[in-house]
């Protein structure tokens, strides 16, 4: 009787780098609530609800690994933070400009500009 070799911890590693995609004969649509995201068969419709699903329903299409939808949600939550940032930074300039606009119209003398 042959004795069935040990697999080895590296190509377990391996198995969890597979990519991940819905079932091929479903079809993936978001909603505009940007909270759900529809699955669509030829006999069978399914609506997923959650932030994270609309996020990760698209991108899993079977091209990407785990690792690489997580890098690329990650790398997308960066780019909003990145842009909250700026519209504060924004909000932040709208009001200084304003309150020069109201320094010169009450012939006062401004601030300097804030460091933030």
């Amino acid at each position: 009787m042959k004795r069935i070799p040990r697999i080895p911890r590296l190509q377990r590693v391996q198995c969890t780098r597979r990519t991940l995609q819905f079932k091929h004969h479903l079809g993936v649509e978001l909603a505009g609530d940007k909270e759900t995201v529809f699955l669509i068969g030829e006999r069978e419709r399914t609506m997923l609800r959650g932030r994270v699903v609309h996020l990760v329903g698209p991108p899993l299409d079977g091209r990407r690994t785990a690792d690489e939808l997580v890098a690329a949600l990650d790398e997308r939550e960066k780019l909003t933070q990145r842009r909250k940032d700026a519209k504060t930074q924004k909000r932040i300039n709208d009001l200084y400009f304003a309150s020069l606009r109201l320094c010169v119209e009450l012939s006062l003398s401004p601030e300097p500009w804030p460091d933030v």
